[in-house]
């Protein structure tokens, strides 16, 4: 299995790649771990990435696949699975997702809202794409 990790990253994510196959289970999991010494809270998007590999490429919204949970806040050390979900029973066509994971420092149980994740007083730890086929 990949791992994702990078030195701008306090966090690890295993597998780096996704892939649902016809007839294959419709639900797969990414673990994420926090290998800073600070909490942090994670916040999860999903999109589908449309003509990728060209000029035109983007990332476009598309509820075929699923990610849960959304916001959560994990210790130093610690480790959760995220679940994917691939709502197609039968996939049409072949799609190809990025899953953004970002990452700030929090402190205590409050989840701070990632809308605010920008402000100045917060400060983004890092972040990692996971490509899903």
């Amino acid at each position: 299995m990949d791992t994702v990790v990078t030195k701008r990253n306090p966090f690890s994510l295993e597998p780096g790649l996704l892939e649902f196959m016809p007839l294959q289970r419709r639900v797969k999991s990414i673990s994420v771990q926090n290998s800073s010494m600070v909490p942090l809270a994670f916040s999860t998007a999903l999109s589908r990435i449309e003509s990728p590999g060209t000029d035109d490429e983007s990332l476009v919204s598309d509820s075929s696949m699923l990610v849960s949970p959304k916001i959560f806040v994990l210790a130093p050390g610690a480790k959760r699975q995220l679940r994917v979900v691939s709502t197609s029973r039968t996939p049409d066509t072949e799609k190809v997702f990025h899953l953004n994971i970002r990452a700030v420092e929090t402190h205590g149980d409050t989840i701070p809202s990632p809308e605010t994740w920008s402000s100045e007083e917060k400060v983004e730890r890092g972040s990692a794409t996971v490509l899903i086929l």
